[in-house]
């Protein structure tokens, strides 16, 4: 067998030295980069980090992926809701093959660092909700490979950048829910070419007209530019984006006519929503023509005229809302027998004629809000046989007749007042039967019925007057008390009040008491029940609860509806059975973290944020009762030897008191937190 030259084995020798000492040095330079970004922040998850040594080889650990090149080399950085806090260190952009970088939902409260303008490899940077505020540095623009750049949900303020503009591969620019301010620079949108999503929503400073350079963005699919200052009109350039599904314009200061054409150049519409702004003009009757439109909002505008009988085509239309307009004339009948129709909302404007039978129609409706128009006829039998159908509104108009009685069980009667011709249980007019004179065929029939008649006297005149002290006891309760239902809940007034019984209390609160009750359905719900005790005036109540009412957030249970009367509030909501913030705060065994009170405090201020004006009496009164929760450990309000005291009224008489910082703190929480609590305090 013939052997190799001595020269020829040193050097395949050498080589493969070479080769590990380089993939051993690769790797290891890469770990110190990510150990060095490790020590500049704080873990508030504890062990989701305790992967990162040099124990455990680099792409095993939490939140870190590589190639599969040899030596593989680090790609992506993924540490989102891991309750990150502390300062981002400039040793990630030295990662030479770093494209994805994911540090959402995490507490980092700083300024963006300049320094990231030297990751030039990143083609993703998403830093949503994390708490970062001050201004959004030009810089950004040097990282030219970008195809997403999501800072939502911050505090960074100041104007967009026009340096964005430079971002030639952006893809989505998502820079919603912060505060920016001033005008939006038409020129941004010039060299987007191939964005895919923007979302400028909810940064209310912004003030500027409409970008004509919008309708450059040829490929875009969604925009959301709601909750900002935009005012004038919307341009005509919107018509050419072609491929455009979501258009969200709603709660700006718009005004003008919607452009003409509007559905001819928009036919992959899906959604459209321009409410809340000063709109005029008349409905887009060709806004159906791409047959994809599943949601049209266009309330709380100033359009007028007729809505033509074409949006009866919109095959797909799930939900139509033009409420608080102006549109008079007959209501297109086509549209109730759409397939997939379920929401239409057309209250407070002019409509007139009357409404189909929808008897033999399968319908998908759950809400129909026609009040304050001018409807006339019958109210369909039809429309109670609807058992999807959880709301059916139409006061003030011109009804009459029999209302169907299986639209009436559950069915508030303030939801048909203003209908003087309407009859039927719960409202101010019972129908009157009219009975058919029948003609005895022989005395001895009617000597039969008396004798029968006698025969069972007594025992109908007990089971009367037993009818009549349950029906009076019944009147009694309901009498005065108005409710609005928002779910069908299978359960009549009379019935909910006569089940706020003590033994069915699970509750007490500064305002009152909380009530457990059980449907006939077998499922629970929670019934609070307000007192006026001059904290809160009951017209103050009543708006923020139908504020409430109309909120979608995850960390606020369901409101089911709600009872009133001159004295007395009832607010139903969903039940939980897992408890309140207040049993989580008492809970010995295991006390809350800071950081996870941080995140119910973070949790707490979005509730506030979603009314769209915050009111002194309710959102920011009870928003501090919460934070006073999170910082004493205390429920709204604890049993005290001698009352019951509200958490606001104890930490007033204790914030005078000597070492009172510490009396107040909840003892809980660990000694490092509380002296980092003691420090922001100071």
């Amino acid at each position: 067998m013939a052997t190799l030259p001595h020269h020829l084995l040193l050097l395949l020798l050498f080589i493969s030295t070479s080769i590990t000492t380089t993939t051993s040095s690769s790797s290891s330079s890469e770990q110190d980069l990510l150990l060095s970004f490790k020590s500049s922040i704080i873990n508030g998850s504890h062990q989701s980090l305790s992967n990162w040594s040099p124990n455990t080889p680099t792409c095993n650990w939490t939140g870190i992926s590589c190639s599969t090149s040899s030596p593989p080399s680090i790609t992506s950085i993924d540490l989102q809701g891991l309750n990150l806090t502390g300062s981002i260190s400039s040793s990630i952009c030295q990662l030479p093959h770093l494209s994805h970088l994911n540090l959402a939902n995490n507490l980092l409260s700083q300024p963006i660092p300049l320094h990231l303008s030297q990751c030039s490899s990143l083609i993703s940077l998403n830093f949503s909700n994390s708490l970062l505020w001050g201004t959004l540095p030009d810089q950004v623009s040097q990282i030219t490979s970008l195809t997403v750049l999501d800072l939502s949900h911050n505090q960074i303020e100041g104007q967009i950048p026009l340096g964005i503009g430079s971002l030639k591969s952006l893809q989505v620019l998502n820079l919603g829910s912060n505060s920016f301010s001033g005008a939006v620079h038409s020129s941004i949108f010039a060299n987007l070419t191939e964005l895919l999503l923007l979302d400028l929503s909810q940064n209310p400073s912004l003030s500027s007209e409409l970008p004509v350079e919008l309708g450059r963005l040829s490929k875009v699919k969604r925009i959301f530019m709601q909750g900002c200052g935009f005012f004038a009109g919307i341009p005509e350039s919107i018509l050419a984006l072609h491929e455009l599904e979501v258009l969200d314009l709603s709660r700006n200061n718009l005004t003008g006519r919607i452009p003409l054409g509007f559905g001819l150049g928009l036919t992959k519409l899906v959604s459209v929503d321009l409410s809340q702004n000063k709109l005029y003009g008349s409905f887009p009757a060709d806004v159906c023509y791409g047959k994809a439109l599943q949601e049209i909002s266009l309330h709380t505008n100033s359009f007028t005229g007729f809505v033509p009988g074409s949006i009866g085509k919109c095959s797909s239309l799930e939900s139509i809302q033009i409420q608080d307009n102006g549109f008079y004339g007959e209501f297109p009948a086509g549209l109730w027998s759409l397939p997939e129709i379920r929401i239409v909302r057309a209250e407070n404007n002019r409509f007139s004629g009357e409404l189909p039978d929808f008897v033999g129609v399968p319908s998908l409706l759950e809400q129909i809000q026609i009040d304050n128009n001018s409807f006339t006829g019958r109210i369909p039998k039809g429309i109670g046989l609807i058992n999807t159908l959880y709301r059916f509104s139409a006061s003030f108009n011109g009804f009459h007749g029999s209302v169907p009685l299986s639209l009436v069980s559950g069915l508030p009667a303030s939801f048909l007042q203003g209908n003087p011709g309407l009859c039927g249980p719960g409202l101010p007019n019972q129908c009157i039967k009219t009975e058919r004179k029948k003609s005895s065929r022989s005395s001895g029939l009617i000597f039969a019925a008396i004798a029968i008649a006698f025969a069972f006297g007594f025992m109908l005149l007990a089971l009367g007057l037993f009818a009549v002290h349950r029906l009076s006891c019944k009147k009694s309760l309901t009498s005065n008390w108005k409710s609005v239902f928002f779910y069908s809940l299978g359960i009549r007034e009379d019935e909910l009040l006569m089940s706020l019984d003590e033994k069915n209390i699970i509750g007490r609160g500064t305002f009152g008491d909380v009530y457990k009750i059980k449907l006939p359905t077998g499922e629970c719900i929670a019934v609070k029940k307000l007192s006026n005790s001059g904290k809160l005036s009951f017209r103050t109540a009543k708006a923020e609860i139908r504020k409430l009412a109309k909120t979608r957030q995850k960390n606020l249970t369901k409101l089911l509806g709600f009872c009133h009367s001159e004295n007395v509030v009832l607010l139903i909501h969903e039940y939980l059975s897992n408890g309140s913030l207040g049993d989580s705060l008492c809970n010995l065994e295991s006390p809350l973290e800071l950081t996870v009170r941080m995140h119910i405090a973070l949790g707490a201020a979005q509730e506030q944020g979603c009314s769209k004006k915050a009111t002194d009496q309710m959102d920011v009164y009870s928003f501090g009762v919460v934070l006073l929760e999170l910082i004493t450990g205390r429920k709204a309000e604890m049993p005290e030897p001698r009352e019951s005291i509200d958490i606001v009224t104890w930490v007033r008489r204790k914030i005078n008191m000597t070492n009172a910082t510490h009396q107040i703190l909840d003892p809980n929480i660990s000694n490092s937190f509380q002296q980092e609590m003691l420090v922001s305090w100071n």
